[in-house]
């Protein structure tokens, strides 16, 4: 088949036309969207015929139709270096017959009188649908739900318990579409996958209203759903190894007021030494409530994920918090008396507290990676709270924002990471997150400084978003949104429009579908100080190519 013939006239591009930056504070200009001919090249196409067409909306509904060419300003007004990115969107739609468009993205003609005008024009976001066409950013990217392929014993809503009690080693079980009310559900055979066969997010979700106990080694729970708002946890690991929780949607745990005592999503209780616990890809939200325990007594902390408890003796290895969002956590905001009294509590993303101010327990090499963590609120809240020995920890890549506390201002809890009872903490490294609405991005009690450095504080100055001793060096000019394609040629760390000339995307995996219509958002920020400046003066003028590939 000529590929040609099938796309001659179908690539659109984006211009942003003479961004002028007028001395070092602000630049002003217009762009224009428009649309001339197409290219695709190394690709197998089946029957049918590819249509891109563009509208130029905010809700993606065209005012003059889907046309194959628009011009649309796009004027930057007041760019100052660090200062609030610029946003504009298209909406491209596929009016042809084949499914599986991917989108590449080129930028054609950077130039500037100053050469480094296009590395420090950083790229804040770009989206398709949601979609970041950027790689290695801070926050999480749920994927696609992948489907199982191979099952040993497939379980519709009435036989999920049988099926489970009567499972030998490593089995893989899927479970079809529908609600299943087991109660507490005993995962207690060694290997076993409980797998669902369709998204938790799809209209045919397996929906699990109760919990999942986990009474064996390297138990794997993926794609349910689950709620379970009168009781304490949705999940509990019983001090087994190599637990695996993938992609599934959590909500609603502990969330009716007359739970009394605290509320964890999920919950590894060890209470001797675990080889191997990881938690990736799940939506955990609606954890905990605002009541106070009945009759006296503390209130109830929240967690969305918890690693405990302060009396374990053992070591924890190979934990794995990665690629999850958590929000919606809660916890009473009442003051605190004293122990004995009605008391407010803490609300947390993510909690590590086992073994909690002994020397020689604790959990070693602790990975928190790209998980957004937003909306918790407490007497105190912590997204992120390594709360015991946590030697060789990592939180990185991290989005945490609006952490809520409930204390008075000189004493602040709202804290991004937490660092407390860690005799360990000088290994710990807390780098490349952003910090957004978050009063201490970072909060160290301990002796010694923690590194915490290549963070994105919200602004210009972490002085006043740490306390304790916090290395602060090398704090980014901007929110850690991607690489073009996971490479950082300027080594700046982040996207710019060089990159992106010099390194386009290609066949980016978010696709557009026969009459399937997506946004593209592309926000752009003219990098802070702590970079340099060398624009003063400087002009920009640059297109960006959309070429619809078929995959």
């Amino acid at each position: 088949m000529n590929v040609k013939a099938l796309v001659m006239n179908k690539q659109i591009m984006l211009a942003l036309g003479m961004i002028v930056f007028i001395g070092a504070v602000v630049a002003s200009g217009t762009g224009a969207f428009f649309s001339d001919s197409a290219q695709a090249t190394g690709n197998v196409f089946a029957a049918g015929t590819l249509d891109l067409k563009i509208a130029k909306d905010s809700n993606g509904t065209p005012v003059n139709g889907w046309l194959d060419a628009q011009i649309q300003p796009w004027n930057l007004t007041n760019l100052t270096p660090g200062g609030t990115p610029e946003e504009s969107t298209v909406w491209l739609k596929n009016e042809g017959s084949v499914d599986g468009m991917s989108l590449g993205v080129a930028l054609d003609n950077a130039s500037a009188t100053v050469p480094n005008t296009a590395r420090q024009m950083r790229i804040t976001k770009m989206t398709l649908g949601g979609n970041s066409l950027l790689q290695g950013g801070a926050g999480a990217s749920i994927g696609e739900y992948v489907t199982p392929t191979s099952c040993d014993a497939t379980v519709t809503p009435g036989s999920l318990v049988s099926v489970v009690a009567a499972a030998t080693a490593g089995q893989t079980i899927c479970v079809e579409a529908g609600t299943y009310t087991p109660g507490t559900l005993a995962l207690n055979t060694a290997g076993v996958t409980l797998v669902a066969v369709n998204a938790p997010t799809s209209g045919d979700k397996a929906r699990i209203e109760g919990a999942i106990s986990i009474g064996a080694n390297n138990v794997t729970v993926r794609g349910f759903e689950i709620t379970n708002p009168t009781g304490s946890y949705a999940i509990l690991v019983n001090g087994m190894d190599g637990s695996q929780i993938l992609d599934n949607v959590i909500t609603g745990v502990g969330s009716d007021p007359s739970v009394e005592g605290s509320a964890q999503a999920v919950y590894l209780n060890g209470d001797a030494s675990v080889a191997g616990f990881t938690v990736k890809g799940n939506q955990i939200t609606n954890v905990g409530h605002t009541a106070l325990k009945q009759g006296g007594g503390s209130g109830s902390s929240a967690k969305g994920i918890y690693i405990g408890d302060t009396t374990g003796n053992g070591v924890i290895n190979g934990v794995v918090i990665e690629n999850n969002v958590i929000s919606d956590v809660k916890a009473s905001t009442a003051p605190w008396v004293n122990i004995a009294a009605d008391n407010g509590r803490g609300a947390y993303g993510f909690l590590v507290n086992y073994g909690a101010g002994g020397a020689n327990t604790g959990d070693t090499s602790v990975v928190v990676k790209n998980n957004t963590i937003t909306d918790l609120e407490g007497l105190w809240s912590h997204a992120v709270g390594l709360e015991a020995n946590t030697p060789n920890a990592s939180v990185t890549y991290n989005d945490i924002s609006d952490i809520i506390d409930h204390k008075s201002p000189s004493d602040t809890d709202a804290v991004g990471v937490m660092i407390e009872d860690n005799d360990d903490y000088a290994s710990v490294v807390i780098n490349n997150n952003n910090f957004t609405n978050v009063l201490l991005g970072i909060r160290n009690t301990m002796g010694g400084a923690v590194n915490g450095q290549n963070n994105w504080w919200g602004d210009f100055d972490p002085s006043d978003n740490i306390r304790g001793s916090v290395n602060t060096n090398g704090f980014l000019g901007g929110p850690v949104s991607g690489l073009v394609n996971g490479n950082d040629a300027n080594g700046n760390g982040f996207a710019d429009l060089q990159d992106l000339n010099n390194d386009p995307i290609l066949n980016a995996g978010v696709g557009l579908d026969g009459g399937e219509q997506k946004p593209f958002v592309l926000a752009v920020q003219l990098d802070g100080p702590t970079t340099g400046n060398e624009f003063q003066g400087a002009s920009l003028t640059t297109d960006i190519v959309f070429t619809l590939n078929q995959i």
